[in-house]
């Protein structure tokens, strides 16, 4: 999968996948909509991201991470994404950190988080 340099995008959804998330998921530079979500997927978000100064590749306009167990802080380079548009993370009870930056009057269609755990003043809450 990490060979496929103009995928863009990809939905695994549902499919039970399990461990962490392959480091070259990032290397992926066209890779616009991930779709992940509802899976026993663990380790930490890292591998989703390259940030080179305030420039992150790949530039996704939709995460859908919902539903595993992934932990940890929530990489900064979120706040870089500005054609980010949707953000699932709820059902990942051990995330952490802060989604604030994204609630800067960008156009979100949707944000969502565990907000017992992560800071977001603009997120749906679960």
């Amino acid at each position: 999968m990490c060979l496929l340099r103009n995928l863009e995008g990809l939905s695994l959804d549902s499919n039970e996948l399990h461990g962490e998330l392959p480091s070259c998921l990032a290397n992926l530079r066209k890779l616009d909509v991930l779709e992940l979500q509802s899976n026993m997927l663990t380790g930490t978000l890292d591998a989703l991201f390259q940030l080179d100064g305030m420039t992150v590749t790949p530039t996704y306009a939709q995460l859908r991470l919902d539903n595993n167990d992934f932990s940890g802080t929530i990489p900064e380079a979120i706040q870089y994404l500005n054609d980010l548009t949707v953000l699932t993370l709820h059902g990942n009870p051990q995330l952490t950190g802060s989604l604030n930056a994204l609630c800067d009057g960008r156009a979100m269609m949707e944000i969502t988080a565990d907000c017992a755990n992560v800071d977001c003043s603009c997120c749906t809450c679960y």
